[in-house]
């Protein structure tokens, strides 16, 4: 029990990341993500800063689905055979 338990948390934290990563790709140019990168509020970003941006989301989506598929399948295939 406390196996599924762990595995619904693991699970969970990838369905963030994935969600996390869909956000970032939407909205490249929010203020929490120039706080984190260190540019300020009146620098205008150009477009190659943006798709880098939006590169590293695909990068978070792409991995969180894997981990979050593997995390499904860990729980599912014991239990059908």
């Amino acid at each position: 029990m406390i196996v599924l338990i762990l595995y619904a948390l693991i699970i969970t934290v990838n369905v963030l990341i994935v969600l996390f990563g869909l956000y970032v790709f939407n909205h490249p140019d929010n203020d929490w993500l120039r706080m984190f990168n260190g540019i300020p509020e009146d620098v205008e970003q150009d477009d190659i800063d943006l798709l880098k941006i939006k590169f590293r989301a695909v990068i978070a989506i792409i991995v969180g689905l894997i981990m979050g598929s593997f995390s499904v399948l860990q729980v599912i295939v014991p239990h059908i055979g």
